[in-house]
């Protein structure tokens, strides 16, 4: 069963306890009402070291969740005297590990719903007030175990669901005797209550109100309570009907029931336990973050959807990104194995389909292999004819001195490259006809001081018939022609390129 509806209510966060309640007192005559969140005085930490090392000595297994708070609580239960401190601990153990005492069963919730006990209300430090019938328990029909089962399991939930550590960890104890005389209370009954109230839930007790005691039993208190401690005295009142206002001074009025001067119709369903802070009394209100307009909920779902279908187009277009590659690679082999050029760019997302080359497209794609290889050809030619004018001319003329003409002609034969080369270019891109015939003309610089001139020429015709295959470019021999040829000092042997 779920009890966390009764959790105290967001006020009870926000109480603040002063330091003469949290503890007050030195050493072992000292009181302390907060045990969680604090910092403990130097003679409390020596003491809980101290029992540390005797439960040690004596080799006693503690239960799990047994906190440094439980220590200091079993170290006051027995005024820090370690032999009533472990006395107490190891009759606690016994309770802890026993699960009768933890669990619900039948037998508790029967007990449960007479009344003899339930919890409603808080006080002004929002503290959960327990009410005790004492005058409804029948010896005859609950015996001690019954009554200590039933006792531990109801304030082991008001303990665990309706405490705030730190903020409230006591509750507020009334006993109704109903003016029974001590003949007809059930003594036996109520040492059962308080020795399962002060050894198992040990610094829990804030007040502890007798409501109603009869005579006899008011009497007798007078006399008991010249040998108790202030404290203790401080904890227990008697509350006869014309001095219910002691009551209300420490409970308002909303707070408690008709029958002890309140506004709360006096309770006549006692379990499951009844929250006065929730409307129905058992019902956690609705989060305001669950009242949503039925427009707002049709605008959320839109968005959402539409942040869905962006994903999905998000990873389609990462999915395409990581294939692209790979595809642009195949796509730039293939051109280049058709065009024998060098690829053209390609754009991303674009793959271009394979279609039949025409036979007339594959006729001119091999002529314009076959022109690129002469024209290459050629230019390899013409680079071994410029080399071989300008070893001769050292040999039999004479080393020449750079002149005017020496710097145009490397212009002119750097211009002539780089149109040759972007020609070439184009007719590749284009799948142009074969180049014209080209000419070159290689003019022989002559010395300043000489009358004869050189001229070489060399003709290149491309084939008529494209595919009919070229044979290897040979040069034939030239003859330098020169005016004084046949003279004295005229070059009188035939050069021949190679």
């Amino acid at each position: 069963m779920d009890f966390t509806y009764l959790a105290p209510p967001e006020d009870a966060h926000r109480v603040a306890h002063t330091d003469y309640y949290i503890k007050h007192g030195e050493r072992e005559k000292a009181s302390r009402k907060i045990y969680e969140g604090v910092t403990y005085s130097q003679y409390e930490q020596e003491k809980i070291q101290e029992l540390k090392q005797e439960i040690a000595k004596r080799n006693i297994i503690l239960p799990r969740g047994f906190k440094e708070s439980d220590y200091l609580k079993m170290g006051y239960s027995g005024r820090f005297k370690m032999v009533d401190v472990i006395k107490k601990l190891e009759a606690n153990i016994q309770w802890r590990m026993n699960p009768l005492y933890h669990q619900l069963s039948d037998k508790i919730v029967a007990f449960l719903q007479t009344g003899i006990i339930y919890t409603i209300g808080r006080d002004k430090q929002f503290r959960p007030i327990v009410i005790f019938n004492a005058h409804l328990i029948d010896t005859k029909k609950y015996d001690k175990e019954y009554i200590i089962q039933s006792l531990s399991f109801f304030m082991g939930i008001v303990r665990n669901y309706m405490f705030i550590p730190n903020k409230v960890e006591n509750w507020i104890f009334i006993l109704e005797t109903n003016g029974i005389g001590v003949s007809s209370l059930p003594v036996k009954a109520l040492g059962v209550v308080i020795e399962t109230l002060t050894l198992n839930f040990a610094a829990c007790l804030e007040k502890m109100f007798i409501l109603n005691p009869s005579t006899t039993l008011n009497f007798l208190w007078n006399v008991v309570k010249g040998w108790l401690d202030d404290e203790t005295k401080q904890k227990i009142n008697f509350i006869t009907k014309k001095q219910i206002n002691i009551l209300q001074e420490q409970v308002d009025k909303n707070q408690l029931e008709t029958q002890y001067g309140g506004t709360v119709p006096t309770q006549k369903i006692f379990w499951p336990p009844y929250n006065l802070d929730l409307r129905d009394g058992y019902t956690k209100p609705t989060p305001p973050m669950m009242q949503i307009e039925p427009e707002v909920v049709n605008k959320f779902e839109k968005n959402v959807n539409q942040i869905e279908q962006t994903e999905k187009i998000q990873q389609v277009e990462f999915v395409q990104q990581e294939e692209q590659p790979q595809k642009v690679e195949k796509i730039e082999q293939v051109y280049v194995e058709n065009t024998v050029v060098h690829p053209m760019p390609v754009e991303k997302h674009y793959e271009p389909q394979e279609e039949p080359v025409p036979q007339n497209q594959q006729q001119q794609q091999k002529s314009l292999k076959m022109n690129r290889q002469d024209s290459e050809e050629n230019e390899n030619i013409k680079f071994t004819i410029d080399q071989f004018i300008m070893n001769h001319q050292q040999m039999y003329i004479g080393p020449k001195e750079p002149t005017v003409q020496d710097e145009e002609k490397q212009i002119h034969y750097e211009a002539q490259q780089s149109a040759a080369q972007q020609s070439a270019a184009q007719q590749s891109a284009q799948f142009r006809q074969p180049e014209e015939e080209q000419q070159q003309q290689i003019h022989i610089p002559q010395k300043p001081d000489s009358n004869r001139q050189s001229v070489v020429t060399i003709t290149k015709i491309s084939p008529e018939d494209p595919q009919e295959q070229i044979p290897e470019q040979k040069i034939p021999e030239v003859e330098f022609q020169d005016p004084s040829h046949g003279q004295k000092g005229c070059c009188s042997t035939t050069c021949i390129i190679f």
